[in-house]
């Protein structure tokens, strides 16, 4: 990479290119036009550069999409992008609030389900020691993502709403060791 197109790239896109990209049908549609018109590379680096770099600038439904696909290619960007957070030293919920600002969690529960699963490995890659099993951060970080849900979705009446007991008692024997 040239120094001029790393400081591009550091900066961020165009805006022709964000257009093209929060513009289309979905992630993999927009990465394909993308690449047509020669703008990204074909590598999942590539990829998941232009997301880093252009965080808050990028439809976080279509990355939140892409990312929790099953497909190798999304499957490599997620590894990159989750595993370029600094998590050492920071609690489960911080942890996780860094992984959500950059997405936007699709409505998936397999999909959801494969970015928390990367997470949990991350996480506990960065603080060892701080949870007994990645299966324990990744059971209670998708417990935290159902909790925040049930807690701001405005469909889910106040009578119906998780009390602190019912999740205690969701969690109950999630320990592994």
């Amino acid at each position: 990479v040239s120094p001029a197109n790393a400081s591009r790239a550091a900066v961020g896109a165009p805006r022709a290119v964000l257009a093209i990209f929060n513009n289309a049908s979905s992630a993999k549609k927009g990465l394909k036009e993308l690449r047509a018109k020669g703008h990204r590379g074909a590598d999942a680096q590539a990829v998941c550069n232009f997301f880093l770099h252009n965080d808050g600038k990028l439809n976080l439904e279509h990355i939140g999409d892409f990312l929790g696909s099953g497909e190798d290619e999304c499957k490599e960007v997620r590894t990159m992008m989750i595993g370029s957070l600094q998590l050492s030293g920071l609690s489960l919920d911080s942890s996780l609030r860094r992984v959500i600002a950059l997405v936007k969690l699709p409505g998936e529960a397999q999909k959801i389900d494969r970015i928390i699963e990367t997470f949990a490995h991350h996480f506990v890659k960065c603080n060892p020691g701080a949870i007994d099993h990645v299966d324990t951060a990744q059971i209670l970080a998708f417990s935290l993502v159902m909790l925040n849900t049930d807690a701001h979705n405005d469909a889910i009446k106040k009578e119906r709403k998780m009390t602190l007991q019912q999740y205690q008692n969701n969690l109950r024997g999630i320990c592994k060791d």
